[in-house]
């Protein structure tokens, strides 16, 4: 008799189970030298397999009542850098909401720049995440019309539910200097 094959897979063999299926329309757009995508609250059991789906930054739009930490401690325990700023809703940030993810809108436009691969997300991957991904594809250099056709190619969903106050902020951040493009 052979002897048995070894485990392929799953805790008895001291790995993560497989990927579950990612939602669909979930699909990487080109922005400066990296990569964006735009979802939902991802699922705890997705996180784990985000670095080998090509992930290398995290972005959670969520409050803390919203779970936020949770996803936060699941991306670093997975080896993905994690980027947190919350906001509470779709509307446009004021004040110190506006200050932080005017900061984030910089920093990710810089990790775009050096090549990274980075996912926004937000609860249901509409009205925040398409906000900040707006304004940090214009502070990459896009156009209006190309910010917005590199969303709709990273999330057709996202695109489609973006409201003109979105498109303003972003506008605002780069037009006002707030966010100035990657080198």
């Amino acid at each position: 008799m052979a002897p048995a094959p070894p485990p392929t897979g799953g805790a008895a063999a001291g790995r993560v189970a497989p990927a579950p299926r990612l939602a669909p329309g979930f699909a990487w757009a080109r922005a400066g030298r990296g990569r964006l995508a735009l979802r939902g609250r991802p699922k705890l059991a997705l996180v784990p397999h985000l670095g080998p789906l090509g992930c290398d930054r995290l972005v959670t739009l969520l409050s803390a009542r919203e779970g936020a930490l949770t996803i936060g401690r699941a991306a670093e325990a997975a080896g993905l850098a994690w980027t947190w700023s919350p906001l509470d809703n779709g509307r446009a940030p004021a004040d110190r909401a506006h200050h932080q993810l005017a900061r984030t809108a910089r920093e990710l436009a810089a990790r775009l720049g050096e090549g990274e691969s980075v996912l926004i997300h937000c609860a249901a991957g509409l009205h925040r995440t398409g906000m900040l991904a707006y304004a940090v594809l214009r502070s990459l250099g896009l156009s209006p019309e190309g910010a917005r056709a590199t969303i709709a190619e990273a999330r057709p969903e996202t695109a489609e539910a973006m409201r003109e106050h979105h498109v303003a902020w972003g506008d605002e951040l780069v037009d006002g200097g707030v966010v100035r493009a990657a080198p």
